[in-house]
């Protein structure tokens, strides 16, 4: 398990980091019909969507499973990603579009569950199916969209920061945690995580966001000139994005409890399913972006 986790991961980041390479080239190209973040978005878009429907599996039960009611939560989730990003980065790339549009997603996804579960003939899961589609766009097309959003007004720096000390917060988690972890967190939700593993996340999140700062210059000197130079807000994103971490984990471990399932997929070897990857970052993308309006 760990060994897979050892090659997973990484590969991710590499494949993060390549995509977001790939976005700067060409938005340095200053073509108007590719602003700066819509290639990323929409590679994160897919992401999205695959993620939605594995949080659509989650929700529902056995019994009330039918085989296309996932689609509604894909798209939803696939469309509010998108929708986030024009919202809330489309004036940093001349865009215009009203913040409407966020209400109307999730109406979008609601209908297409029901018509989903008419088509099947069986009012019977209807609810399930509804709930399912609309906690999958709001909760992971929202997160996604603002990660999306961030990185469209602050840069790939910020991005790259948000992901790499959530992360590190995971990794300080787990190997302090599997090492002297005595005192369980929060058991009835997950069983592994302790309070010495929290304590070990939030000092590898403190020190990677105080490295982070030593090594890069974010795009919007005036978030830089706001997150450095103070020890004591370094010190405190550093412990909110691994509280917000560690929320996000918790939220997504409550669902799989629930559906008696470890992993929300199957798709990445020694992490489970491509929600499990993200659940953290779903949170700590909206954690900063409640401090960059603080902020800016």
């Amino acid at each position: 398990m760990l060994r897979y986790r050892l090659i997973t991961g990484p590969l991710l980041f590499a494949l993060l980091a390549g995509a977001m390479a790939i976005d700067a080239n060409v938005s340095s190209l200053q073509c108007t019909c590719c602003p700066q973040g819509l290639l990323l978005t929409l590679i994160s878009t897919c992401y999205a969507a695959l993620c939605g429907i594995e949080m659509t599996r989650l929700l529902e039960s056995a019994q009330a499973r039918h085989t296309l009611s996932p689609i509604a939560g894909g798209i939803g989730a696939a469309a509010m990603t998108l929708a986030t990003w024009f919202v809330i980065g489309g004036e940093a790339a001349g865009l215009d579009v009203s913040p409407g549009v966020l209400a109307v997603v999730p109406i979008g996804a609601v209908l297409l569950a029901l018509l989903v579960t008419a088509a099947s003939r069986d009012c019977t899961p209807a609810m399930g199916h509804v709930a399912a589609a609309a906690l999958s766009t709001a909760w992971v097309g929202g997160g996604m969209g603002i990660l999306m959003g961030i990185y469209a007004l602050a840069g790939w720096q910020m991005l790259l920061l948000i992901v790499a000390v959530t992360k590190l917060a995971d990794i300080g988690a787990y190997t302090v945690g599997c090492s002297i972890g005595r005192h369980k967190l929060i058991p009835w939700i997950s069983p592994g995580k302790t309070w010495e593993g929290l304590a070990g996340g939030i000092v590898f999140a403190v020190a990677g966001t105080m490295i982070f700062f030593e090594l890069f210059t974010i795009e919007n000197s005036t978030l830089h000139d706001s997150l450095t130079g103070c020890l004591l807000i370094e010190v405190g994103f550093g412990v909110l994005l691994a509280i917000g971490g560690l929320i996000g984990d918790l939220t997504v471990s409550m669902l799989k409890r629930d559906a008696g399932v470890k992993d929300s997929g199957a798709l990445l070897p020694g992490m489970g399913g491509l929600l499990d990857v993200m659940d953290s970052l779903l949170v700590t993308g909206a954690v900063t972006w409640i401090i960059m309006q603080m902020l800016l």
